[in-house]
């Protein structure tokens, strides 16, 4: 992927062994957990679309050391 996300908007935020971050173009999340049993539902922020474009909404599940990079709409 080549999206240019622009700037932080804030600091990377963690709890647990999730982070994520936002950027003026989008939002990034990633389960660090180590071991591979830990999975983390994450909330999508509003306004976001994934790799295809399409609006993602809701909540996903992340297994350990998996993530999600998505863009504005």
């Amino acid at each position: 992927m080549q999206w240019d996300l622009g700037a932080p908007l804030g600091p990377a935020e963690g709890v647990v062994s999730m982070w994520s971050r936002e950027f003026e173009g989008g939002w990034a999340v990633v389960n660090l957990a180590s071991d591979g049993r830990r999975r983390r539902h994450v909330t999508i922020p509003e306004g976001m679309l994934g790799p295809d474009g399409a609006p993602m909404r809701g909540t996903q599940v992340l297994r350990a050391h998996q993530g999600i990079l998505l863009r504005r709409a």
